[in-house]
């Protein structure tokens, strides 16, 4: 295959490239043309598009799953708001009076300023009561509605067998998702974990705790996670379905010196 042909197989296969509006050939303005196709191929054929269709600040990507879920969103919006309407929702009791409800409660932008960070404080307090002697209680308390704690659980399908649901336990407690903002130092890295530190910061004394208190708990914060994400698989591990599949039963798993049965017997305990 000669130069020419390869060239225009790349551009036939790049997703972003639109046909012009006549239906034949390349819309000039979605590539980029100040860049050089041998320095970066994908600028070049894309970057008019990219410039053209910029990126909302809340989405770090956005495609056709990304499209999808937001769609998603607004018809479920759209479902809970036509909800409130419907003689069921003045019905005590009914799924549509408690779902309305709490809509009206999560959007009640007054009420949450003026409680501030209230509703919370009683569960900080809980967590400053504990220490390491009683981290099965904790994390029992964690798992029983409060927060995520270390690890995550969910119900799914068995990758192995595909008629059968089973209890899924994965890696989670990282603040920023992915191990390598905790171990790849390079200046981007640095600028996010920067803003990470302040959001933690900030989030501490919106609740009441000191500048002094509020730079303890980011000590601890970042000492936790950083050694969380030393353990943690990478991107390529994490891909590998073998490395991810452990059939064990509940009282084989355990965490440290906590079997993980334990700790799900006592969260049931907690919400009953």
């Amino acid at each position: 295959m000669n130069l020419r042909k390869m060239v225009l197989s790349a551009i036939a296969g790049i997703p972003l490239m639109t046909l012009a509006a006549g239906g034949h050939g390349i819309e000039r303005a979605n590539l980029d043309e100040s860049v050089k196709p041998g320095d970066d191929f994908y600028l070049y054929a894309c970057g008019g598009w990219m410039k053209n269709n910029p990126l909302s600040p809340e989405y770090s990507r956005f495609g056709t799953f990304d499209e999808l879920r937001e769609n998603a969103r607004n018809q479920l919006k759209d479902l809970v708001l036509n909800l409130a309407s419907t003689p069921e929702a003045k019905v005590k009791g009914t799924n549509a009076q408690k779902v309305s409800d709490l809509y009206a409660l999560g959007m009640d932008s007054v009420r949450l300023n003026k409680e501030g960070a209230a509703p919370v404080l009683p569960l900080l307090e809980q967590v400053e009561k504990y220490d390491l002697s009683q981290m099965g209680h904790f994390l029992a308390w964690l798992h029983s509605g409060v927060a995520g704690g270390f690890f995550g659980t969910g119900v799914g399908t068995d990758s192995k067998n595909s008629n059968v649901n089973i209890l899924h336990i994965g890696e989670a407690g990282l603040g920023l998702g992915d191990r390598d903002y905790y171990l790849e130092d390079n200046e981007s890295n640095r600028k996010i974990m920067a803003a990470y530190e302040n959001y933690v910061k900030t989030i501490m004394k919106l609740s009441g705790y000191s500048e002094k208190d509020a730079d303890r708990i980011w000590k601890n914060v970042i000492k936790i996670e950083t050694e969380l994400a030393k353990n943690k698989m990478s991107r390529e591990q994490r891909s590998a379905g073998p490395l991810q599949h452990h059939d064990r039963r509940g009282d084989q798993v355990q965490i440290s010196q906590y079997r993980l049965g334990n700790i799900f017997h006592r969260s049931q305990d907690r919400r009953r």
